[in-house]
């Protein structure tokens, strides 16, 4: 039995050696009834705010604990997207552009032809537009490529 189960509760007495699918399963569940503990707290906290704000932020750390163990888990099998019974992990990739001064891109709006507002302000989509199409950006213009990892839970439904 392997004992390296990152202190979690939801590993106890479990069997872990094989299938790291198991794993973030167990994860996902246990982060859907910590969000349900969220929730349930939320509602009381009208009452003692200072007391659920603790607990929501204890709650929260251990979130964003098996978050990060999850987000480790979801780049080891090499997957963009996997689905669980208790919720689904996601990675995307997307750029994120830092602008430089609206005066900068208003000289490069001009000297290349790209449409600019009345209320003299560049036209970011354009811009983005020109720079695919001719790989020229403004200076002081970066681009990064930026890695999102989410997750979602299946909440449960309960009949009273």
């Amino acid at each position: 039995m392997e004992t390296n189960n990152h202190g979690l509760e939801e590993f106890e007495g479990i069997d872990l050696t094989e299938d790291n699918s198991v794993r973030a399963d167990r994860m996902l569940w246990k982060i859907r009834k910590l969000e349900e503990d969220i929730y349930s707290y939320e509602e009381k906290k009208s009452e003692t705010n200072e007391f659920y704000d603790l607990l929501i932020g204890k709650k929260q750390d251990q979130i964003d604990h098996r978050k990060s163990l999850l987000k480790t888990h979801l780049e080891s099998t090499g997957k963009k997207t996997e689905k669980f019974s208790s919720g689904i992990l996601r990675m995307r990739k997307r750029e994120r552009i830092s602008w430089s001064s609206d005066d900068e891109l208003l000289q490069f709006s001009y000297a290349n032809k790209i449409d600019t507002k009345i209320t003299e302000k560049p036209v970011r989509k354009s811009i983005i537009k020109y720079a695919k199409e001719t790989g020229d950006f403004p200076s002081g213009v970066t681009v990064e490529s930026v890695e999102d990892f989410s997750y979602t839970t299946h909440k449960v439904t309960t009949e009273d």
